[in-house]
């Protein structure tokens, strides 16, 4: 048993806090049920660790992050008397939610979501609700509201009055805790240095104000050079890590395997303990947590070597092993429409990711002065957006590349 207040080292964020009280006595139950440890056997950048080797870091790394800056946000707002009208409770949970808004996700993090047609957040949302474990501990906090349910509520930010609107959004905005936290700590396990920003300044001038109606979290004028450096630091870690061409290939590689293995018989999967691979039971969580990164390598290893897999699903199973990337080629002039292989070649559809959400309901708000509300960020004029980017599918094509040896690897 540990001890409150209970601290550990942390490479991001230096010492992170479980406090002698009722929210350090269920976070750290939380974080010690297996529900929660499955996180540490989930790669937090999914296929780009194999890009960047030294991105070994964990979901569950990054998730008491996010609660550690979850902690910081709700101790300045109370210095600033800005949670008046928030209780003790509706406190806990917002950081509780901020430990727990990854649970949901599956192996290799968001490549999963690709392969099996799934969002992790509706998952997140089924085990805070269902899991036994995750259960018996929050019912044990001391509070006589539906204790679980207010941290669904400030998940998904319904089912909040007006003025508690912006407690969803520490949890769930342009600007809160989570992308706050894997920013830095994404780009530090990485090696790049585009990833920084002063997390320290934009905390320092958060705050909460009204905006059409709801009280929102805003940042005073102060911190918008370091807003706008945070926000730059995000879109070059989306072309330079998250969307980089190498961990786009093993992500569709990883989906192509998937779709190959749906055209194998159940009992040939069954025969090697495989059919899970067909698609999961979502509503089954005992199952649904068995998958980790651990389970995909072991099922490739096994394709790899059976008798019983053959044709694409074996050479992509293989290659995917040696860390062989297919080749990629975009809008390709074939004019098949439909996904999956043909004459040698897997064709996929891939939509790009927003960096930056340019609705007036989802920017980053700015308080010039105390008189007036908040202002959009991209009504000041400073922020040129860099998110201007085509909202079509891309069209792409992967080929396995003709190898004179097994030795002739594509690792970059």
């Amino acid at each position: 048993m540990f001890n409150l207040p209970f601290k550990f080292r942390d490479v991001i964020h230096d010492f992170i806090e479980f406090p002698k009280s009722p929210l350090g006595a269920t976070a750290l139950q939380v974080v010690q049920t297996s529900t929660y440890q499955r996180l540490r056997r989930l790669s937090q950048l999914g296929m780009a660790k194999l890009v960047y080797p030294c991105a070994e870091h964990t979901r569950f790394a990054h998730s008491l992050g996010s609660f550690h800056l979850a902690q910081k946000v709700m101790t300045l707002l109370k210095e600033k008397g800005k949670l008046s009208d928030i209780s003790q409770a509706e406190q806990d949970a917002t950081c509780l939610a901020a430990l727990l808004h990854d649970v949901g996700h599956c192996m290799f993090s968001h490549a999963s979501e690709g392969m099996w047609d799934f969002r992790h957040e509706e998952q997140t949302y089924n085990l805070i609700l269902k899991d036994i474990e995750l259960d018996k501990v929050l019912k044990e906090y001391p509070s006589s509201s539906n204790f679980k349910q207010l941290i669904i509520n400030i998940l998904k930010g319904e089912n909040l009055t007006d003025n508690k609107y912006f407690l969803h959004e520490i949890v769930s905005s342009q600007l809160d805790v989570d992308r706050m936290d894997y920013i830095l700590r994404d780009a530090h396990m990485t090696g790049v240095k585009y990833g920084s920003y002063d997390p320290k300044w934009i905390l320092e001038y958060l705050t909460v104000s009204e905006f059409n109606g709801k009280w929102r979290l805003v940042v005073d004028k102060k911190a918008i050079d370091a807003v706008e450096q945070y926000l730059t630091a995000r879109y070059y870690m989306y072309r330079n890590v998250y969307e980089h061409k190498t961990s786009r290939i093993f992500e569709i590689m990883l989906q192509a395997i998937i779709k190959e293995i749906k055209n194998f018989d159940d009992e040939i999967l069954k025969k090697h303990a495989l059919l899970w691979m067909k698609g999961p039971d979502f509503n089954n969580l005992e199952e649904y947590k068995t998958l980790d990164d651990y389970k995909m390598w072991e099922a490739l290893k096994t394709i790899s070597k059976e008798q019983d897999f053959t044709g694409n699903v074996k050479d992509l199973a293989v290659d995917f092993l040696y860390n062989r990337r297919w080749e990629l080629e975009k809008n390709p002039k074939s004019n098949t429409i439909n996904k999956g292989f043909s004459d040698g070649a897997y064709y996929t559809k891939i939509k790009p990711s927003k960096f930056y959400d340019q609705e007036p309901d989802n920017q980053v708000l700015v308080l010039l002065d105390n008189d007036s509300p908040p202002k959009l960020l991209s009504q000041i004029g400073r922020f040129i957006s860099i998110n201007k980017k085509r909202e079509v599918e891309e069209r792409l094509c992967l080929k396995r590349p003709k190898l004179k040896t097994n030795a002739d690897l594509l690792i970059y």
